[in-house]
């Protein structure tokens, strides 16, 4: 038998074999400039890592033997590509091979149970190897956007000049380095003396990048960004299996749901500042578990625990000032568990580090940008004293939303819900343990989730879901553990339905990671897709807070009453094995069956803009990615000679018609058909540019005629003619009696 330094060393030079052999023989088989080029460079140390860990476990070393194998058949399959029918579709092969990972994992996984330290090396090489041989297909599918390419140009001043003035990067087109646009200085940019121009965000994010961006450029950075979020998965397995240390099954479950699954997958890419932030979280509240199981034992709290804390929660508001909302609570909290040492050096070093921060932080900002909470102002208070409502919207939407919602991005972060009544529950009946993680979780949680729930940045814009609350996952990640060591029937039933749609997902953003970015319109992009392809409505059956609908409502409240038979207790024998195929089987259906349910669902509203609609001519309105898109009223640009045509199923004998329009435009007005297929209904005359209503019937429906509106104007300028925002139908049954179009009712 092979010692394991031997095997290890034997499996390198496999590696570099392979890649320089992909590296001669590439050119010459495939296209030079080829975007799956670099992912196949990577595969064969990702083989390395997997054998290694594997060998880590104990099995037997024969256990992966297949598994280069495995590699080299998809490698060759790569080279030969263009030969084959898939060669056009290169998603199809990023897809592919995120698939042989999630089969190398579901076998390497259960295996790790082996390991009795979670400070192993395996627990943070395994995800970062994951990270990085995903990360070169999705840097050249998904050019960086949104914030990306500032923090990209700042890393790069500071690597190239030690500085962060941005003058001569916008100058010289450093930006070109990573993005093809130009690159313009954003508003409220702070300028300097001698024409200096500074960026308004923060300076801490692009210094953790520039030693990377300036060996690797961008590619680098967002290196740096997988390891920091390999970090915080590791991290996060620490703390609980600390908590728990009876419950490692649980805790190594919870682990492997936050390292491979979206968001944390999609974020490990992306150069914002949610996953550092979610690092220092997270380092501040595992040293605050610390100081305060040592109080509760009487020691005093150690200056190494003291100076982690302190340190993680003084960076927080130095990546962006709202992560005060953060470091906060967690200082409030580390004062209340030390409070027998406030008025020793001990408090002084919680206290004075982050107040001296926090000042220094608000002086600069008054200095540079004349505003001490420098992008935050009257507006951002405002919204603190919205109504009730828009914080319950804003709550639900950051978990439930099919576009933005934490639940769209991975359903199998649907356990949260009976997690947390679990947790909840155990701790009402006096498990103290779980009532100090609970108040502890609620405490550095609540604050910011409620500074942001009534905001409309969250929805997305330019990011994937769930990004400003991702700060706080690893955290709510730690309620996972108790209800994953159990393992209940309910449990299981939950977890055989949920992971096949999560793996689903996870598949689509690996291969296609511009379907991970959403417009904010109550849809997704697959919603969208599976919308157009079937002609229906699919999207009104998923929850959303962009739109607000029934289905929002169904699915919280149906979720929230699920969640007790989620973790309900054990079913034996036979019963069990047979319980969870049924309730799997039936879950999994019910899923399949909501696109086949729009078909058949009166319609209620039509969104013209949607993807199920067909258009002939004309744009959206406003643009794809208009900065907090959910003020605006979204719909499209019918111009002369375009039409809409939308599907239409009765729900009763007759229909009144409201439509909501504006004209754009200088010359007259324009005339607006609106039909039931080839009949004309009524037309309607749209004056002005301010949106207005406009009402018909009741009229009788024809059946199966779809809703068709149509400009007959003349050709004139595309950018001209009529918005239509959307179309309500209020279904009536009763009298037959015909009223004339356009009548009241």
């Amino acid at each position: 038998m092979r010692r394991p330094g031997t095997a290890l060393v034997l499996d390198l030079g496999a590696a570099v074999a392979a890649s320089l052999l992909l590296w001669a023989l590439w050119p010459r088989v495939a296209a030079p400039v080829d975007p799956l080029r670099n992912t196949a460079f990577v595969v064969p140390w990702m083989v390395v890592v997997l054998r290694w860990a594997m060998r880590r476990t104990g099995a037997a070393p024969a256990t992966f033997t297949a598994l280069p194998w495995t590699a080299a058949a998809a490698l060759l399959a790569l080279l030969l590509r263009e030969q084959s029918a898939l060669g056009g579709s290169p998603a199809v092969w990023a897809g592919a091979l995120g698939l042989l990972l999630v089969l190398a994992l579901a076998r390497l996984i259960p295996r790790l149970r082996r390991l009795r330290r979670p400070s192993d090396p395996v627990f943070f090489v395994l995800p970062l190897a994951v990270y990085l041989v995903l990360q070169p297909w999705a840097l050249a599918e998904r050019p960086p956007d949104g914030d990306e390419p500032y923090y990209l140009l700042i890393a790069h001043s500071l690597s190239e000049d030690l500085d962060t003035d941005l003058a001569d990067e916008y100058r010289d087109g450093a930006w070109r380095r990573f993005i093809e646009r130009p690159l313009e200085p954003q508003p409220g940019d702070p300028r300097g003396p001698a024409g200096a121009i500074h960026s308004r965000h923060d300076p801490l994010l692009p210094a953790l990048l520039a030693p990377a961006y300036r060996l690797a450029g961008r590619a680098g950075a967002a290196a740096t960004l997988a390891a920091i979020t390999a970090g915080v998965a590791w991290l996060t397995l620490g703390l609980a299996m600390r908590l728990w240390p009876t419950r490692r099954t649980g805790a190594l479950l919870a682990w492997a749901l936050l390292a491979f699954t979206p968001p944390l997958l999609v974020y490990s890419h992306q150069i914002w500042i949610e996953v550092p932030a979610a690092l220092f979280a997270l380092v501040a509240f595992d040293r605050l578990q610390a100081l305060s199981a040592q109080m509760r034992a009487g020691h005093s709290p150690t200056v190494r625990d003291l100076l982690l804390f302190t340190v993680a929660a003084c960076l927080l508001p130095l990546l962006k000032a709202r992560l005060l909302l953060v470091a906060v609570p967690l200082v409030v909290l580390a004062l209340v568990r030390l409070r027998r040492h406030l008025l020793t050096r001990v408090g002084a070093l919680v206290v004075l580090p982050p107040t001296a921060v926090v000042a220094a932080l608000l002086v600069y900002n008054a200095e540079r940008f004349g505003n001490p909470l420098k992008m935050y102002g009257r507006g951002d208070l405002e919204a603190l004293a919205s109504p009730a409502s828009a914080y319950v919207a804003g709550l639900v939407g950051m978990f439930w939303d099919c576009a933005f919602g934490l639940f769209a991005a991975a359903p199998v972060w649907l356990l949260l819900v009976p997690a947390l009544w679990l947790v909840a529950r155990t701790a009402w009946a006096g498990d103290r343990s779980h009532r100090r993680l609970l108040v502890d979780v609620g405490v550095v949680s609540t604050p910011y989730l409620m500074a942001i729930a009534p905001r409309l940045e969250w929805y997305g814009g330019w990011a994937p879901a769930f990004r400003y609350p991702l700060v706080l996952l690893p955290i709510l990640a730690l309620l996972l553990v108790p209800l994953l060591e159990r393992r209940t029937t309910g449990t299981r039933i939950a977890c055989a339905a949920l992971v096949p749609v999560t793996i689903g997902l996870a598949l689509v953003a690996v291969a296609v990671p511009g379907w991970t970015y959403h417009l904010a319109d109550g849809s997704s992009t697959l919603l969208q897709l599976l919308g157009a392809d079937l002609r229906a409505d699919v999207a009104r059956l998923f929850p959303s807070t962009v739109r607000p609908r029934a289905a929002t409502w169904v699915w919280v409240l149906g979720t929230l009453g699920l969640a007790p038979l989620v973790a309900a207790g054990r079913i034996g024998g036979r019963r069990r094995v047979r319980a969870r195929g049924v309730g799997a089987a039936l879950l999994l259906g019910a899923l399949a069956l909501l696109p086949q349910l729009a078909h058949r669902l009166p319609t209620r509203v039509v969104d013209v803009e949607d993807a199920w609609v067909t258009k002939t001519r004309g744009e959206l309105v406003p643009e794809r990615w208009v900065i907090q898109r959910p003020l605006h009223r979204g719909g499209w640009l019918i111009p002369a000679g375009g039409m809409l045509t939308a599907p239409v199923v009765p729900g009763g004998e007759r229909v009144v018609l409201v439509l909501d329009a504006a004209r754009r435009g200088f010359r007259g007005p324009d005339t607006l058909e609106i039909r039931a297929g080839d009949q004309l209904l009524d037309t309607w005359t749209v004056e002005g540019g301010a949106w207005r209503t406009h009402q018909i019937g009741p009229i009788d429906w024809p059946a199966d005629a779809p809703l068709v509106l149509y400009n007959p104007q003349k050709a004139r300028r595309k950018t001209v003619g009529v918005i239509v925002d959307r179309v309500a139908f209020d279904w009536q049954d009763g009298s037959t009696e015909q009223a004339s179009p356009g009548a009241p009712p």
